[in-house]
């Protein structure tokens, strides 16, 4: 049955002259034992050459274009239902108008540093002033030396408490 489903679907083919050698072969074989496979064969040769005495008329490409697209459009609104379809208004940023506001942009900011170009140096100089007033600082405070005795490390806590009450 399997084998009669795939022979049959290469019968047009058989007819055509169409199939590789081997294919002929086993085609021929299967329809000399298989009558039900030689009785399609039959009618698809009466078919063909029914067809081919009768003057059918051939679609044009325009037709089938049009067929196309009426079945594309049958098919969308079967599948998707009839929807109306609205566009959304977009508003696109014209490219002047982005180059004006980069423009602006950067006067503005310009503008800001021009006035102020200095404030990190401003900056710079008072942290300069506060390192050199805490070395002086440093300098004034007589700092003991510190014993390596055995107490020395009590000593020495006793030395940073003291400062830091300072």
């Amino acid at each position: 049955m399997l084998r009669c489903l795939l022979i049959k679907r290469k019968l047009y083919d058989y007819l055509e002259g169409s199939l590789s050698q081997i294919q002929k072969i086993k085609v021929k074989s299967h329809l000399e034992v298989c009558s039900r496979c030689k009785e399609e064969l039959y009618q698809l040769k009466n078919i063909l050459d029914t067809a081919s005495i009768r003057k059918i008329p051939q679609p044009s490409v325009e037709f089938w274009h049009n067929f196309k697209v009426d079945l594309d459009r049958n098919l969308n609104e079967k599948l998707m239902g009839s929807q109306e379809v609205r566009l959304k208004p977009r508003y696109y940023l014209k490219p002047a108008f982005a180059y004006i506001l980069v423009l602006i942009f950067t006067l503005v900011v310009g503008n800001y540093l021009w006035k102020r170009p200095f404030v990190s140096l401003k900056l710079a100089a008072q942290n300069e002033a506060r390192i050199d007033e805490m070395e002086s600082l440093d300098e004034e405070i007589e700092t003991p030396e510190l014993n390596q005795s055995e107490d020395g490390y009590i000593d020495e806590l006793n030395l940073i408490y003291e400062l830091d009450q300072a």
